[in-house]
């Protein structure tokens, strides 16, 4: 066990072990503390002791791979109070979540601030936020500070800081059984983008991986609205298609097709919007032969999984189409790929299951409505209504006039 400054990572997932705590662990220094709702994860990864990370360059297959040990695990349920102590004593803390466990981690951290003022407890503390969600810092902010009262609240503004990050090391679990149970393999992304928003006095070393970046809000809204969108472009439309992986789905010209033009609404109205530029087409030129690497495959069910959750209002493909319609543009690409969305079905996906149950039962008008969060009486709304509809009817081939 390190001595060093304590790092609580919430989420001991995909993200939190093969992102954070690879990056921490690897930076020397800091005591390591996972804290995860579920109980088999904690158990078994206290039991091992250790987890290997292997990242890799998508373009030159290079590769490296690192020992992650000397850590600990606390069940954030079973061992609640334990885990409010990690919360008190921790320097930093890192959250890699999805959205459905927010609402928790929000009311542990809430929590977690009242036992800080408790103690009195002065060494300032970094909140690390990682996830796909839009407005994420003021999901977070909301949801704390209406349940502080006024004194709390002034020692949360003093003492805490809460900090976007962009986690976008691309982490999967191997198709192959290994003898490490917890081994994760991904990308080589070596940085760790984060806003400037810190309460660290200025004699804080920052760990070498991290990047400061001002409105790191607004970069999340980039990576959302645009490198996810052209994501699950290709999960919604290669899915359709039979394809298992992105590799295979980037190969299909209609899909990569689909994927890029779609990307391309999107940054128009980012460019729009935010006065974002649209990368040139060498980096998407870049970005697509990643996608086709042959050393690194990402599974189709792994990225459009939970598509109710993508499908919403302000997720990955609504969010920008709206945008789109606000500037004048049309969301044709984006549209038809919402559409693809409401075809897609993973028996093992719980949310892709519910998705087509309701589809089934009362149709795709209500279906788009209820999902996508739609009101007909809203005109650029209705728009993105109609467009929806007319591409899912294409695609289902409905109410085609017989041949003759």
């Amino acid at each position: 066990m390190n001595d060093g400054p304590m790092i609580t990572i919430i989420g001991a997932g995909r993200s939190g072990r093969g992102m954070l705590g690879e990056m921490f662990y690897s930076e020397g220094g800091f005591r390591l503390v996972f804290a995860d709702i579920d109980s088999n994860l904690v158990r078994g990864l206290s039991k091992q002791g250790y987890y290997t990370v292997e990242q890799k360059n998508l373009l030159t297959g290079e590769c490296k791979k690192t020992c992650v040990e000397g850590f600990e695990v606390v069940d954030t349920v079973r061992e609640h109070r334990k885990y409010m102590e990690y919360l008190s004593d921790s320097e930093m803390i890192g959250t890699a979540l999805f959205p459905s466990a927010f609402d928790q981690v929000a009311k542990d951290l809430t929590e977690m601030v009242r036992m800080r003022k408790g103690l009195k407890k002065v060494r300032p503390v970094a909140i690390l936020l990682g996830g796909n969600f839009v407005g994420l810092e003021q999901y977070f902010y909301t949801k704390i500070s209406a349940s502080l009262e006024k004194d709390e609240m002034d020692y949360f503004h003093k003492y805490i800081a809460l900090v976007t990050a962009k986690m976008n090391r691309k982490v999967v679990y191997p198709d192959n059984f290994l003898e490490d149970s917890y081994f994760l393999t991904g990308d080589d992304k070596e940085v760790l983008m984060v806003d400037k928003k810190f309460l660290f006095p200025k004699s804080y070393h920052y760990p070498s991986f991290f990047v400061l970046k001002e409105n790191m809000e607004l970069g999340l809204i980039e990576k959302i609205w645009s490198e996810n969108l052209r994501h699950v472009t290709f999960a919604f439309i290669g899915s359709f298609y039979g394809y298992e992986t992105i590799n295979e789905a980037v190969r299909d010209s209609y899909v990569r097709k689909s994927a890029y033009y779609a990307w391309k609404e999107g940054r128009r109205a980012l460019l729009e919007e935010y006065g974002l530029p649209i990368p040139d087409d060498d980096a998407v030129k870049n970005e697509f032969e990643k996608f086709a690497s042959p050393f690194f495959e990402d599974r189709l069910s792994r990225i459009g999984r939970e598509p109710i959750r993508k499908l919403k209002r302000n997720d990955r493909l609504v969010g920008p189409a709206l945008l789109c319609l606000r500037h004048r543009i049309v969301p044709y690409f984006i549209s038809r790929s919402i559409a693809y969305g409401f075809f897609y079905h993973d028996p093992a996906d719980e949310e892709a299951c519910k998705l087509q149950r309701y589809l089934h039962e009362e149709g795709i008008e209500r279906a788009i409505l209820q999902y996508c969060q739609l009101s007909r009486d809203e005109p650029c709304e209705n728009i993105l209504f109609q467009l929806i509809l007319s591409n899912y009817d294409e695609i289902a081939d409905r109410n085609v006039i017989p041949a003759e």
